[in-house]
């Protein structure tokens, strides 16, 4: 008997991706009673697509926690799911304020914890990497934050640590102390921009201040960005990015 076949191929959309490709032969021989092409095509379809979709499916997350870097500082709970069934948004931001006893994010371990079924996560399906924000303040018990953006660092990789943590990154003395050289006026323009309406008085003080001494403008870490990636489908994407912002205190 002769058979004549023809091969027909092509990828199915989902969602703005391409999903799963199905592939097919038109054998025109004789099928079973009540046999249908497009039902076996269809079937076809759906495994392939579930499948993919499977693979494309993001680690589920439970807790995210920061370990203090030394001991004696309680740790801080970044993000817990909670029973109203809240998803991990895709932005987080949380203060630390170091006068009152908290630390700073660099050096610390994050830690990514799964559901109680599936223990601690791999870290090998996740990366994170930590980016460095630096600000001026000018002043030492009384400080004005010089309203212009300071440096920011490229994306630096943080250290995996056991089976669920990473210990994430300290800056370097130049990314601690990067501050853009600005012109003097817009400096002390900006310095005014930094004090609060009815203290405006405070920001004359600091630019003569600094005219005096401009050492008397002090740099620091102002925000710490954690991001965190997921392994999925062979390729790293973004599943979440923590803002710590730090306040010295006076």
């Amino acid at each position: 008997m002769r058979v004549m076949a023809r091969r027909r191929c092509g990828m199915r959309a989902s969602g703005g991706g391409k999903q799963a490709a199905c592939c097919m032969r038109d054998d025109r021989v004789a099928r079973p009673h009540g046999w249908k092409r497009q039902d076996a095509v269809l079937g076809i379809c759906l495994l392939l697509a579930g499948a993919a979709t499977s693979a494309n499916t993001g680690p589920a997350l439970q807790a995210i926690t920061l370990l203090p870097p030394t001991a004696g500082d309680a740790p801080v709970t970044v993000w817990r799911h909670d029973d109203a069934g809240t998803s991990l948004p895709p932005t987080l931001a949380f203060e630390m304020e170091l006068a009152s006893g908290g630390f700073r994010p660099d050096g610390a371990t994050l830690v990514l914890q799964g559901g109680e079924n599936e223990g601690d996560e791999d870290t090998s399906r996740y990366r994170v990497q930590v980016q460095f924000h630096t600000r001026m303040t000018v002043g030492e018990t009384e400080r004005v934050a010089v309203a212009l953006p300071g440096c920011v660092s490229g994306w630096i990789d943080a250290t995996p640590s056991g089976a669920s943590a990473f210990v994430l990154p300290v800056p370097t003395p130049a990314q601690e102390t990067c501050y853009p050289a600005y012109p003097r006026a817009r400096m002390e323009q900006a310095i005014r921009n930094g004090v609060e309406p009815g203290f405006e008085t405070l920001g004359e003080w600091a630019i003569a201040l600094w005219r005096e001494d401009t050492n008397a403008a002090m740099v620091e870490i102002d925000r710490v960005h954690i991001r965190i990636d997921s392994l999925r489908g062979g390729h790293w994407l973004p599943l979440t990015t923590i803002e710590a912002r730090i306040f010295s205190g006076c």
